[in-house]
């Protein structure tokens, strides 16, 4: 029943997007930051914390009725001037995981092969929930989403849906309600602003490129720092990330790599022997591919399909890899060598291996390491580039701590998903400084 309820009450707040195209994009941003403080403030109260995953009588919030209103507010502001947009979003979150739920509960018996958690039912459910219910809410807004007609339009909608649905069943990201409407969102903003696919700048040299993505890809695997899983998902990323930053961005992901491993099997033993060391040996997964190299490949891929803003992207993806790679290198070296350690939340312990807990020994190296990607940053683009991956990697590694301290702490996110969630913010930061200079 706390199901049914809960399922219900997540696809009747979908009518409030009927406000897109008729309320001025600041009252609708206004609305969302009012439904967050409501949902945060009075709706446990309300509800007497029946719409609870868990009721357990726990004064914490519920990570759900957080994370909804919170997706909404983002989309309103990432899409602040296209708010069609923010309703795909926003109609792929209350339809289609919707659907993928109940349908996956009831039905899924048979288990996708990268995430047992999921089912095929439910996958299928959730892209048919999210194309049909999302496309009835764009017929009744005022403004279209897509102007080729309906046709091509329900059949662009079917993609991103796809797309949306095959993200929910990705292991070790964020929150569903975080991550699949952003990822619907973006979607379908790159299918309307892409450039047509014979007008793309395709690279003369891929398939040299290609080759020595698989030659990597073996040695990768050979070497035994990423699994086979890890390797294939690592494989697709990097072709993404040359697409979009050339040999420049290959270069970078395979500092990432070599970098992020040593550092992962440096010390080992004495990481083994306080209990820090990674898991499987210090082995890579698909899991640790995209949370690390995730964020960069959409910047690549953003980069290749609007050719007009490719400066813009590629420093954003080039400061999301000097981002994985700061915040690897001061988590492991820092665990090795740092002598105090600070918590950047207030009133949190701070003690060696604590998520959020920071040492200046460990902070030096990840300088260090974003530091190191700058420099190819600096060779393509100038010595203003170098300057903003630096800043912005050094930043979205305080931040990987802050959440790390605050949100995975409190059990609202995942270790990989902080990851994911910094590395992107680094992008983010980089991007806007390049727009805005």
């Amino acid at each position: 029943m706390n199901l049914v309820l809960r399922t219900a009450v997540h696809i009747s707040m979908v009518a409030f997007a009927l406000t897109i195209g008729r309320w001025p994009a600041w009252a609708v941003c206004l609305g969302a930051v009012i439904a967050l403080l409501f949902n945060l403030f009075l709706l446990p109260r309300i509800s007497r914390r029946r719409l609870e995953k868990s009721p357990t009588g726990s004064l914490q919030p519920d990570p759900g009725l957080l994370s909804y209103p919170l997706s909404v507010l983002i989309l309103s502001l990432v899409f602040f001037s296209e708010q069609h947009f923010m309703a795909i979003g926003w109609g792929a979150m209350a339809f289609g995981d919707s659907a993928a739920q109940l349908s996956g509960r009831r039905w899924g018996r048979h288990k996708l092969p990268w995430n047992r958690q999921k089912s095929w039912q439910g996958m299928i459910s959730g892209w048919l929930g999210g194309t049909l219910g999302t496309w009835l809410l764009l017929l009744a807004l005022p403004d279209p989403a897509f102007s080729t007609g309906w046709a091509h339009g329900l059949g662009m909608l079917a993609l991103v849906m796809a797309i949306a649905a095959w993200a929910e069943t990705l292991p070790g990201t964020l929150d569903d309600n975080l991550w699949v409407p952003l990822v619907a969102g973006f979607a379908a903003w790159l299918f309307v602003h892409a450039e047509p696919v014979q007008q793309l700048p395709w690279p003369a040299d891929l398939p040299m490129a290609a080759a020595a993505i698989g030659v990597f890809m073996g040695l990768a695997w050979w070497s035994k720092g990423i699994d086979l899983a890890g390797t294939l998902t690592g494989g697709l990323l990097a072709l993404l990330i040359f697409l979009g930053a050339g040999w420049t961005g290959l270069l970078c992901l395979l500092l990432l790599f070599v970098l992020g491993t040593a550092a992962s099997k440096w010390g080992r033993n004495r990481k083994e022997a306080l209990g820090l060391a990674q898991e499987s040996g210090g082995k890579r997964s698909a899991r640790h591919a995209f949370c690390n190299a995730g964020p960069a490949a959409v910047c690549g891929l953003a980069a290749f399909v609007l050719p007009g803003d490719t400066v813009l992207w590629e420093v954003a993806l080039l400061a999301s890899l000097a981002s994985a790679t700061s915040d690897t290198l001061s988590s492991e070296m820092g665990t090795l060598y740092g002598r105090r350690f600070v918590s950047l939340a207030p009133g949190q312990p701070a003690r060696r291996g604590l998520d959020g807990v920071v040492s200046v020994e460990g902070t030096l190296a990840g300088l260090a390491g974003a530091a190191v990607l700058a420099l190819a940053a600096g060779w393509a683009h100038g010595l203003a580039a170098a300057g903003v991956v630096v800043a912005a990697a050094t930043l979205a590694n305080l931040t990987d701590s802050w959440l790390g301290a605050t949100f995975q702490r409190w059990g609202l996110m995942t270790n990989d998903s902080v990851n994911f969630a910094s590395n992107a913010i680094g992008g983010l930061i980089a991007g806007s400084v390049t727009g805005f200079l």
